[in-house]
């Protein structure tokens, strides 16, 4: 459901939790959100990453995202976001912009552009 659109090009300081010490550029369709979503990513990482028997010590990315026109969705959950996507893109838009139910209460962030991401800064997160 689109609430509405973004007539301007709109920055964005969000954050976003990674099991990768560097990234370059980011993927297509990343996610990010508030400091505390990707706190609570990054726990999530170390958990999957323990069940694996692996130890890591996730990256959180401070960043600046320009969305130009992105859609306003609801959080559709983790089976439907490919859809949801799809759909946006087809529609013209370049990223999708949600209350986020799962990671912790805030907006959050797809972008489906990488060109339009900016790291600000990264630090180590530890539980």
């Amino acid at each position: 459901m689109n609430l509405y659109t973004i007539s301007q090009a709109t920055d964005i300081i969000a954050y976003h939790a990674s099991d990768q010490p560097v990234i370059s550029q980011f993927y297509p369709y990343s996610h990010f959100g508030t400091e505390e979503q990707a706190k609570n990513k990054a726990e999530i990482l170390v958990f999957e990453h323990k069940e694996l028997g692996e130890d890591i010590t996730p990256t959180i990315y401070e960043v600046s995202l320009r969305l130009n026109n992105p859609k306003y969705v609801g959080d559709v959950g983790d089976d439907a976001w490919g859809v949801e996507i799809r759909e946006a893109e087809a529609e013209g838009y370049d990223g999708i912009i949600y209350e986020n139910t799962f990671e912790g209460e805030g907006t959050s962030y797809l972008v489906f552009n990488p060109d339009t991401i900016k790291t600000l800064r990264s630090f180590p997160w530890e539980i």
